[in-house]
């Protein structure tokens, strides 16, 4: 997607508004930060189900990988916001379908991100009755 979709988008983004090209570079590398972000929300969370596939309940080591994945889902919601505000507030471009797109993206990337924290506080939470629990 990043390699073929985006720039073909974007090149016909600009033949459809040619008064954006000064912005396709800056949002084409801002659009592949939030994409790497979500790349790498999805490994992480894909060794965090692999290592509770293998029965783990407890563990120590899944806090930083919860926490990765909660501040790429609060960087690439930042992102997608910025990216929104600028170009319909500051901008002036864009219309009702942009609008849309910033506001369930945004929705779902704080929801995302909440549920992790609630998740983390909850793994934190039964970390720390683990040892209270043994006695």
């Amino acid at each position: 997607m990043q390699i073929v979709a985006l720039p073909a988008f974007i090149q016909e983004s600009l033949r459809i508004y040619p008064e954006v090209q000064p912005l396709a570079r800056p949002y084409q590398w801002t659009v592949n930060l939030g994409l790497v972000c979500f790349q790498i929300a999805i490994v992480a969370a894909w060794i965090l189900l692999a290592k509770f596939a293998r029965n783990h309940k407890l563990m120590h080591d899944a806090l930083p990988w919860i926490s990765l994945i909660i501040w790429m889902a609060a960087i690439g919601t930042f992102l997608v916001l910025a990216l929104g505000v600028h170009l319909m507030g500051i901008y002036g471009a864009g219309g009702p379908g942009v609008a849309l797109m910033v506001f369930i993206t945004v929705s779902c990337g704080a929801a995302a991100t909440l549920l992790f924290i609630a998740k983390r506080s909850k793994l934190r939470t039964e970390l720390h009755q683990e040892p209270a629990a043994k006695l």
